[in-house]
């Protein structure tokens, strides 16, 4: 039944499309393999140790896709080691094979750790955390253009946008959670509140879908196995909530959608028994095979119906952001027809109309119009292209939105009106 529900489920049949990124899918695969993985080495007595050396390799895997993944190596590493000592295995030994996955995970997320101290010259295992946690500050306290102007800025040192400036590599987590403790549990405890409302909408686990996972995950009791597998599928839950004090998304909570339609696959069955001893009791004598099999299936037919009801309604709420919008992709139409080619540089703070149009991308930074063109010329900028969002996102050159304000050196070719939200193509003199 679990199966069933991954197949339909709305987040990953039409949400997934609208996260933004794209790694999450192959993301929850290594982190569904980490968690069967660390079931079996907490559950084999004896330990083994090729269950240790394959689950630091899958972590190493989702560690390259995505670098939360260092939170679930702290925890599962714990959980392990905690749990072969409950089994009575000498430390001794589960020390050994947990150091022998650890060489494994460091042999494989390698690539990522030396690309970074080549581009750095740091090690650095969490990536750009520091400056997640600096930019997304703007998101946290619901300022957009804050965030968009620490993520988009110019970096004083390199002369590029933030985002992919060197130092923001290099920015440590530890003293910025540090600087202001009282913000960081104002952050902590409104990222809680995020949380819960957006983890609990139509986007995620709406309430009647996570009423089955709560019955799964607590109408039987747990006998010793069980509670291994209930604890791995936890521990699951230290990747998603590591964002908390960050920002989150929906994309960021994805993992915690893997417990979750575990345990509705057993609340389908929890029902399903439920339905057939009630009728069984009703009628006062036994239920055929198929009756049975019909009252046992009844909840899951239910239940895939209305999954496969909610993916149209999933995806038109998704769409309800500024990453996306058609007004994009017709201006990417509009700029083919305008003649450009591979070797054409688009500026625009999005990237997806550079790549629909099939061009080079420039990003335009935060910055007022003298920068701006300066960095265009730099970077040999051909258009220039912004919606009505981005002006009121940086009021620093919102000029740009009336055509008859445009400065010397760029010319106005086109507004392209395909949404509420016109897009404006400008040509680089």
């Amino acid at each position: 039944m679990t199966g069933l529900v991954v197949a339909l489920y709305p987040a990953l049949t039409s949400g997934v499309l609208a996260w933004g990124t794209m790694t999450e899918p192959i993301f929850l695969l290594w982190v569904g393999l980490a968690i069967y993985l660390l079931f079996l080495a907490l559950d084999r007595s004896p330990g083994r140790l090729r269950e240790y050396l394959l689950l630091e390799a899958v972590l190493g895997l989702a560690y390259l896709t995505r670098t939360e993944a260092l939170v679930l190596v702290v925890a599962m590493f714990r959980l392990l080691f905690v749990g072969r000592l409950f089994r009575r295995d000498r430390p001794l030994a589960v020390a050994g094979r947990l150091a022998a996955g650890l060489a494994i995970f460091v042999l494989v997320a390698s690539p990522y750790l030396l690309y970074i101290r080549q581009e750095t010259g740091h090690w650095n295992l969490t990536g750009a955390a520091g400056m997640a946690f600096e930019s997304m500050t703007g998101l946290a306290e619901n300022d957009p253009s804050a965030f968009d102007r620490a993520t988009w800025e110019l970096d004083p040192a390199s002369g590029e946008v933030y985002i992919f400036a060197r130092t923001s590599e290099t920015e440590p987590l530890l003293p910025a959670l540090l600087a202001d403790p009282r913000a960081l549990l104002r952050r902590l405890y409104g990222g809680l509140l995020d949380a819960q409302a957006l983890f609990f909408s139509i986007k995620m686990a709406p309430f009647l879908l996570a009423a089955v996972a709560f019955l799964g995950l607590l109408a039987r009791p747990w006998p010793p196995r069980r509670l291994r597998g209930e604890l791995a599928l936890l521990a699951s839950l230290t990747a998603p909530a590591a964002y908390v004090i960050f920002f989150v998304q929906e994309r960021y909570l994805a993992v915690a959608l893997l417990p979750v339609m575990a345990w509705m696959g057993i609340g389908l069955w929890v029902l399903g028994d439920w339905l057939a001893g009630t009728w069984r009791g009703l009628r006062r004598r036994p239920l055929s095979g198929r009756q049975n099999a019909l009252l046992l299936a009844a909840p899951a037919v239910a239940l895939s119906l209305l999954l496969v009801a909610l993916g149209p309604l999933v995806w038109q709420r998704m769409q309800r952001t500024h990453s996306f919008q058609p007004g994009h992709l017709a201006a990417a139409a509009e700029l083919r027809a305008l003649g450009v080619t591979s070797d054409t540089t688009v500026m625009s703070r999005n990237p997806a109309i550079a790549f629909h149009a099939g061009t080079r991308w420039a990003p335009t930074p935060f910055e007022p119009w003298p920068e701006v063109e300066a960095y265009a010329r730099a970077h040999g900028a051909d258009y220039l292209v912004l919606d009505h969002w981005e002006g009121q996102l940086r009021p620093v050159y919102d000029f740009l939105l009336t055509p008859a304000l445009a400065p010397p050196g760029l010319s106005y070719v086109t507004t392209v009106e395909a949404s509420d939200d016109p897009v404006l193509i400008y040509l680089f003199e």
